[in-house]
């Protein structure tokens, strides 16, 4: 079954003008949690080419009717039904050109941290390295009559119908970051990529640098951390480091940095009689109200109310630990 059953589908117009910011960014704003986002577009009649753009978020373009070609850089690249194209999602780009009765295509958005993080084993970011392509290197392509076409539709397909039934519990979201990475290893496979592209490559290593930065921050997130600091234990410049930082980690150093302390202060609510004020400062924190502020923010109830769940979740798993001790008494 190839990919054009997703034609049956609601598809959505596809629309960029708006979402366009001054700097020729296109927003278009991912779940922080579960950073993916799967669209069924059809293109409007009127002739590209649509205004040229970049983004953060990582991207695969796959058409599903018609024949058109995309700018991507220095690049025009010609496509049709059934091809599977990553865009340089860095460098300018958008179609333009889109002809036949009916044009639509499928876009595949998500964000690097969702495959390659902090702490992420160095094979990790083998699955991205057809994101990262070298200078003067060709585009990563799947053509829809290459022999390993069928094998990647398919993988793709899984991939969509799972994130279309609905993906907002969960264990359906672990689901469709399987199919993510089953389509991320498919692609790295067919292009060869895996095979030429270095783990050390300066655009591909980031895993390995990562890594050290992640045990500098455990050792010291409770302490004043700097950007200029942080950037020195790696032997980077500020500036090198924080594009580094956002492009390798999907957030900003700051956001992680909060992150970090968040989920450490969650678990000495949960493991400690520290009181909110000694937990907000065991962590970083020098003002209680914005701990309160931003732990509220990242997990949508206050420390206390975080501290009384967890009491009460323990207390109830006591009482049926209490009655079924009870329970084999009698029997």
């Amino acid at each position: 079954m190839g990919l054009d059953v997703l034609l049956k589908q609601p598809l959505e117009p596809f629309t960029l003008d708006q979402a366009i910011d001054a700097n020729r960014n296109f927003r278009f704003p991912l779940d922080p949690d579960f950073p993916l986002a799967i669209r069924l577009l059809t293109f409007s009649s009127a002739p590209p080419p649509y205004p040229l753009s970049w983004h953060e978020r990582l991207e695969i373009f796959v058409p599903l009717a018609g024949h058109g070609v995309l700018a991507m850089g220095n690049d025009a690249l010609s496509f049709g039904p059934g091809d599977v194209m990553v865009v340089d999602n860095q460098a300018l780009h958008g179609i333009v050109e889109f002809q036949g009765p009916r044009r639509a295509g499928m876009t595949i958005y998500f964000m690097p941290s969702l495959v390659c993080g902090l702490g992420s084993a160095p094979w990790d970011s083998v699955l991205l390295t057809t994101f990262h392509r070298p200078p003067r290197s060709k585009p990563a392509i799947i053509r829809a009559n290459d022999r390993t076409a069928a094998s990647l539709h398919n993988t793709i397909l899984r991939l969509a119908r799972c994130y279309l039934a609905g993906a907002r519990e969960p264990l359906a979201q672990a689901k469709c970051k399987i199919r993510l990475l089953e389509v991320l290893y498919a692609f790295a496979s067919a292009s060869g990529w895996a095979d030429t592209v270095s783990l050390e490559h300066p655009r591909t290593q980031g895993a390995r640098r990562i890594r050290q930065l992640h045990e500098y921050l455990l050792a010291h997130f409770s302490e004043k951390v700097s950007v200029p600091a942080v950037a020195s234990v790696l032997g980077m410049s500020r500036s090198s480091f924080v594009r580094y930082f956002k492009r390798v980690t999907g957030q900003t150093f700051v956001a992680h940095l909060t992150q970090l302390r968040l989920e450490r202060a969650l678990q000495l609510l949960r493991e400690t009689d520290l009181s909110i004020a000694e937990v907000s400062n065991a962590v970083g924190f020098s003002d209680q109200s914005y701990f309160d502020k931003t732990f509220r923010r990242l997990f949508k109830q206050s420390p206390r109310e975080a501290r009384r769940a967890m009491s009460s979740a323990v207390q109830g798993r006591e009482s049926d630990n209490q009655t079924k001790r009870f329970d084999s008494d009698r029997g």
